[in-house]
């Protein structure tokens, strides 16, 4: 909406705009005239790619829930179809913002605030904050919700049954926890409750973390910070994209590679 607002409400189409923007002075446009070389364009291309399926948010809904392989033959084709189209204003977006709001001291994640703001256009000014908030909400009730489940299954849960054993039967007789379990329900009744506490108490620490970082962050850029992440998120790339097409790898040959 805002894209097409800025295009064709302000401007008469992507010529006129692209026109305009080639004869800034100073040498500020075109755009790509003031991209980073190819090697860093590739380099952060291919972090962007392995963010897109391994971010804890992106394997939760890709790999976790994913409970029909039909889901896959369609996100084959539509995912790539929604970057596409989410992008397809981004650079007559930042050419505008040049245009309109020209010099250094314009924060340039806010551009697509500031440029309705600045044509009076409060009500549109409204629907992209409501949207960016719908958005990065959604993006941490998914991270949250897809590290509680890492946490609990892989961290907390494991500690836990393992101390229910030891108290149970020092010789670790997996008999005589099942006959526990079974006689007052320690091992089966009550751990579904304990779960459910310990990924609402996880999800609440993850949160209160991320606030923690932002606020000992400072005001870093949104995409100093997303890079960072993406870097973080590659290094377990070799490992996932390994064990597709070789079988015979391990948990412990994974671990060792990080």
């Amino acid at each position: 909406m805002l894209g097409v607002f800025i295009v064709y409400g302000l401007y008469d189409g992507p010529g006129d705009l692209f026109a305009q923007a080639a004869n800034l002075p100073g040498g500020a446009l075109p755009v790509w005239e003031r991209t980073s070389s190819w090697p860093t364009f590739l380099t952060l291309t291919l972090l962007s790619a392995c963010a897109a399926l391994l971010l804890a948010r992106q394997f939760h809904m890709t790999i976790v829930e994913n409970r029909d392989r039909g889901d896959v033959r369609r996100a084959a084709w539509m995912f790539p179809l929604y970057l596409v189209l989410i992008n397809l204003f981004v650079l007559p977006l930042a050419m505008a913002g040049e245009l309109l709001m020209p010099g250094n001291g314009i924060d340039r994640d806010m551009t697509v605030l500031l440029l309705p703001l600045q044509q009076q256009e409060g009500l549109l000014a409204l629907l992209v904050f409501v949207g960016g908030l719908s958005a990065a909400t959604a993006m941490v009730i998914v991270a949250s919700v897809a590290l509680a489940i890492m946490i609990s299954n892989h961290l907390v849960m494991p500690v836990l049954l393992r101390g229910r054993r030891a108290l149970s039967d020092p010789t670790g007789s997996a008999a005589a926890i099942d006959r526990q379990g079974a006689g007052n329900g320690t091992m089966g009744g009550d751990l579904g409750s304990q779960v459910v506490i310990i990924r609402r108490v996880a999800i609440l620490c993850v949160i209160l973390l991320g606030y923690a970082y932002y606020r000992a962050a400072g005001e870093q850029a949104l995409v100093a910070i997303g890079l960072l992440s993406f870097a973080a998120t590659a290094q377990i790339a070799p490992a996932f994209f390994g064990g597709l097409v070789w079988r015979r790898g391990t948990a412990l040959g994974a671990a060792a590679g990080l």
